[in-house]
């Protein structure tokens, strides 16, 4: 038929630069079609100290290792740039706080109570809860337990706190030395 004579004599015409040319625009249009609506992310991220990260991938190839030499690396970086870090796995971004009066101002503003998709995976491990909810429901459900961390209720137990401390502080004290100890099986 005319349509596939047409669609042959079309293909045959492309040349390699040409082709190579429509390979390019068809990136360039990737790219810009994730990048453009993340603009504003990468603008503010780059003003956050960090290591040097790399387009697609982050720092994620300084940080693919176990799970101890993922720690370690993780915390030496903290160390490097604290008291704020910015750290990309990948195409997620993380940032890092370590003084507490930038954590504070985190935590207590009403606007950023709602979770990152990295809580979907909490979720199906333990649930809707405190931890895991965002929104209303989260301040609903901190609202039911703030009276449960008020300072009147928490003197009641300052003596089990200080006589369980005590006893933690023991046992670890016989398993202190310069290697890193596992303390879970110890509280």
């Amino acid at each position: 038929s005319n349509m596939s004579f047409l669609i042959k004599h079309v293909l045959s015409s492309i040349t390699l630069p040409t082709s190579a040319l429509l390979v390019a625009n068809a990136m360039c249009l990737i790219v810009f079609q994730y990048w453009w609506p993340r603009r504003r992310l990468y603008e503010l991220a780059s003003k956050i100290p960090g290591p040097v990260s790399y387009p697609i991938v982050g720092n994620a190839h300084t940080f693919c290792l176990d799970s101890k030499l993922f720690y370690q690396k993780l915390c030496k970086t903290l160390d490097e740039y604290s008291p704020i870090c910015r750290v990309w796995l990948g195409q997620m971004l993380f940032v890092f706080l370590s003084e507490p009066k930038a954590l504070e101002v985190i935590l207590v503003n009403p606007k950023l109570i709602y979770k990152s998709k990295l809580y979907r995976v909490l979720e199906e491990l333990y649930g809707n809860g405190l931890i895991t909810n965002g929104g209303e429901m989260w301040r609903k459900h901190r609202k039911i337990i703030t009276p449960t961390f008020h300072f009147n209720i928490l003197e009641q137990f300052l003596e089990i706190f200080n006589r369980n401390s005590r006893v933690l502080v023991h046992k670890l004290r016989n398993v202190s030395g310069d290697e890193p100890t596992n303390s879970f099986p110890h509280l």
